[in-house]
């Protein structure tokens, strides 16, 4: 009954904050999840959460989402290898191979062919996409960032998720996080 609750009042608030203009209000938007980097880590991330129903915002600083991947970089030693890939990965290449009116996963699809795959996937799961959006500063209260400042503006989140290769959100933000199975306090 509490997560139904909590659904419904962050429902709630996405619907007082498309109605007034955040800027008037002096306001952050909200979002349940803030995933920072348009990797295909962090675009699954998203995808997950916004099929769970949380309202889900992906912040990416270039203007191209789905990284190595939707630039070409497939490790060959695992093309072509169905038992290698499950989950939304699957999904993904199916759409590739979709998209190539091939019956079955295509993994050497164009990069600019992934990359439109990979922005139809957000827009069909409603995520919203920042791109072009660096990351300027985070406020972080008792080890947990509640908000991020990005070159487009603020936002805050109940979960915000580290997509990119480097860490870049968790790096110097004085938090506690899991990585594997350890608990690392940076």
């Amino acid at each position: 009954i509490n997560a139904e609750y909590g659904r419904k009042v962050s429902k709630m608030r996405l619907l007082l904050l498309a109605t007034i203009p955040t800027a008037l209000l002096g306001l952050s938007p909200y979002y349940d999840i803030v995933v920072y980097g348009a990797t295909p880590a962090g675009i699954t991330a998203a995808i997950s959460a916004a099929r769970l129903n949380s309202s889900v915002l992906l912040v990416e600083p270039s203007s191209h989402v789905g990284g190595m991947l939707a630039a070409g970089m497939l490790d060959d030693s695992v093309k072509g290898q169905p038992a290698a890939y499950g989950g939304l990965a699957e999904e993904f290449f199916q759409r590739v191979g979709a998209h190539y009116q091939q019956p079955t996963a295509c993994y050497d699809g164009e990069p600019h062919v992934m990359e439109s795959i990979f922005r139809q996937w957000l827009e069909e799961t409603g995520v919203a996409l920042w791109s072009n959006n660096g990351l300027v500063s985070g406020t972080v209260e008792d080890s947990r960032i509640i908000s991020v400042s990005t070159a487009q503006g603020n936002v805050s989140a109940t979960v915000f998720v580290d997509g990119p290769y480097e860490g870049d959100l968790l790096g110097g933000r004085n938090v506690t996080f899991a990585l594997g199975l350890s608990l690392i306090h940076i």
